[in-house]
C-alpha cells in the first residue's frame, strides 16, 4: 500500500497520474476468468481421485445439476459428486440426502449394469449405518436392496458382497436364526461361484460368524482352512488366523491339524508374536504322539524386534 500510495504522489508531480492510474485500476479490477465446466468438472475428479471428498464435491457441485445427461461424462460426473456428498467431512444430513438422490438416479437411469448395481449397493450402505449425527438406520431397507441384488445376479461376484453385507445384517440380530440365515447366505453363493475373487473372503467370514455367533469351532477351522487353501483375504492377520486354528483343532484333539497350521506359522511369518507360542504348543503335542515331529526352531525375539 505504501509503494501504491508513493506511486500515485509521483504520478501527479509528473502529470501522468491520469493514464497510470487507470492502468492500476484495471489491473486491480480484472480478476482471472472463471474456470469453464470442463476445468470444473476435472479439477472435482481430480479432487475425489486423491480422496479429498469436500473440494471434489464443491466443484462437481457447481456443473453436475447442468451437465447433459446424455454426455459420456455424466455418469462419472454424478457418481463422483454421489461418493463425495456421501464422504465429505464433516458429514451433513443435506449432503447424505444429496448422496440418495444421486445414487438413486443414477440406479433408474443404469438399471442393473455394474454401474447401477454399485449404485444400489451404496445405497443399500447409506441406510444400513449412521452416516451423520442423528441418523438411524434403516435395516429393512437395507436388507431389500441387498436381497434385490441377490436375486437378479445371483451366482456373480456382486451377489457374493451383497451376501456377504446381508449376512452381517442377520448376524447382528444376535440371535441363532438370524446367523444361521447369515451363514446359509454365503454357502449358497458359495456354492454358486465357488471361483468368485470374493470367495476367500466369503470362507474367512463364515469362520468368524461360526465362532462368534454360533461357537461352532469344528465349523469354522474347515472354513478358515478353505479360507487359507484360496488365500486369506485379510492378509496382515494371517498369523493371528494361523494361531486361532490350531488352537481350534488342538482343542478338537485334531493333533496333525494343529501341527500343521502351528508349522506354517512359524515358518511363514518368523516375526509373529503368535511364534514363540506357537512352538511351545507344538512342543506339547509331540509329546503325546507316537512318532517324532519335525518342529521348526522357535522365532529369534531379536528377529520380532
Amino acid at each position: 500500500m505504501f509503494m501504491i500510495l508513493a506511486c500515485h504522489r509521483w504520478c501527479c508531480r509528473s502529470g501522468l497520474a491520469y493514464g497510470l492510474l487507470l492502468v492500476w485500476l484495471v489491473t486491480l479490477s480484472g480478476c482471472a476468468e472463471a474456470p469453464d465446466d470442463q476445468t470444473l468438472a476435472r479439477r472435482g475428479l481430480e479432487a475425489v481421485d486423491f480422496f479429498d471428498f469436500t473440494t471434489g464435491m464443491n466443484k462437481l457441485m457447481q456443473v453436475q445439476p447442468d451437465w447433459p445427461m446424455d454426455d459420456p461424462q455424466w455418469l462419472e460426473i454424478t457418481y463422483a459428486l454421489a461418493v463425495s456428498a456421501w464422504h465429505a467431512s464433516p458429514p451433513r444430513a443435506e449432503w447424505i440426502e444429496l448422496a440418495e438422490s444421486l445414487f438413486t438416479l443414477i440406479a433408474e437411469e443404469e438399471g442393473y449394469t455394474t454401474v447401477g448395481v454399485a449404485a444400489r449397493m451404496n445405497l443399500a450402505r447409506l441406510a444400513e449405518i449412521i452416516d451423520f449425527p442423528g441418523d438411524v438406520p434403516d435395516y429393512e431397507t437395507a436388507k431389500a436392496i441387498y436381497m434385490d441384488i441377490l436375486e437378479r445376479r445371483a451366482g456373480q461376484d456382486v451377489a457374493m458382497q451383497a451376501a456377504l453385507r446381508l449376512a452381517n445384517l442377520q448376524a447382528y440380530t444376535l440371535t441363532e436364526e438370524g446367523a444361521q440365515a447369515g451363514v446359509a447366505l454365503i454357502q449358497h453363493q458359495l456354492e454358486l461361484n465357488p471361483d468368485s475373487p470374493w470367495a476367500s473372503v466369503g470362507w474367512q467370514y463364515l469362520g468368524d460368524m461360526y465362532i462368534h455367533f454360533l461357537q461352532d469351532r469344528a465349523a469354522a477351522l474347515d472354513a478358515y482352512a478353505e479360507a487359507y487353501r484360496l488365500g486369506f483375504a485379510n492378509v496382515p492377520r494371517s498369523d493371528a488366523y494361523l494361531w486361532r486354528m490350531g488352537q481350534f483343532a488342538e482343542e478338537l484333539e485334531r493333533k496333525e491339524e494343529a501341527l500343521r497350521w502351528y508349522r506354517v506359522l512359524i515358518v511363514d511369518h518368523p516375526r509373529s508374536i503368535f511364534g514363540t507360542w506357537a512352538h511351545q504348543h507344538m512342543t506339547r503335542i509331540a509329546a503325546t504322539m507316537d512318532e517324532p515331529v519335525d518342529i521348526p526352531p522357535p522365532p529369534n525375539p531379536l528377529e520380532i524386534l
